[in-house]
């Protein structure tokens, strides 16, 4: 009787090999990394299946939303709605660094008065006496945005250390944004590129 380990098909053999040596690889990245990397290594790798299979934008409600190679999508199944997550995590001294992440929502209905709105999010914010309030407008199509920045993390959390920046943003139609992070300027330049589908 003869005794074989390989199979007669060296094909066979050969992706045998390929798969045992991918389980020892990331049987290896698994105990050699921490938890937080696994995790951030993970969402990377999570973010270029999601382009590969969607490409560089996806729909909320009747808005098409760009969505930048490192950001992964996170759906919302009872509300149109999405979540973006930066998965490039950065490192620095800031004990909120590496968090850059961006909420977009459809309403069901448009909001009747921007400038009502402003002002009872102004309100909000002197209630809670948050200071540094910045306020810019984009135009993304047709729709003008009002967005407020503000530090709120640092002036109610008491965190002195992080310089992270939550925004929240209102379109004269049913477009409403909110970011948490430290890469405004990545923000703004998304939330300028939101289209009506068409």
């Amino acid at each position: 009787m003869e005794f074989r380990i390989w199979p007669k098909n060296k094909w066979l053999s050969m992706i045998r090999l390929l798969l045992i040596g991918v389980l020892l690889i990331l049987i290896t990245e698994y105990l050699i990394y921490g938890r937080q990397t696994r995790r951030g290594r993970w969402a990377q790798i999570n973010a270029k299946v999601w382009h590969w299979r969607h490409g560089y934008s996806t729909h909320v409600g009747d808005y098409v939303v760009p969505v930048p190679d490192h950001w992964l999508v996170e759906t919302n199944e009872y509300r149109p709605a999405i979540t973006l997550v930066d998965t490039r995590g950065r490192k620095t001294s800031d004990p909120l660094s590496g968090i850059n992440v961006m909420d977009v929502v459809a309403l069901n209905n448009p909001i009747r008065d921007l400038d009502s709105w402003v002002a009872i999010q102004r309100h909000e914010r002197d209630l809670f006496k948050v200071r540094d309030i910045e306020e810019k407008t984009l135009r993304a199509g047709d729709e003008r945005i009002v967005c407020l920045a503000d530090h709120r993390p640092r002036d109610l959390l008491h965190l002195p250390g992080t310089s992270i920046v939550l925004v929240e943003c209102q379109s004269n139609d049913r477009l409403s944004l909110r970011f948490f992070g430290h890469e405004t300027d990545e923000f703004y330049t998304i939330a300028s590129q939101i289209r009506k589908r068409k």
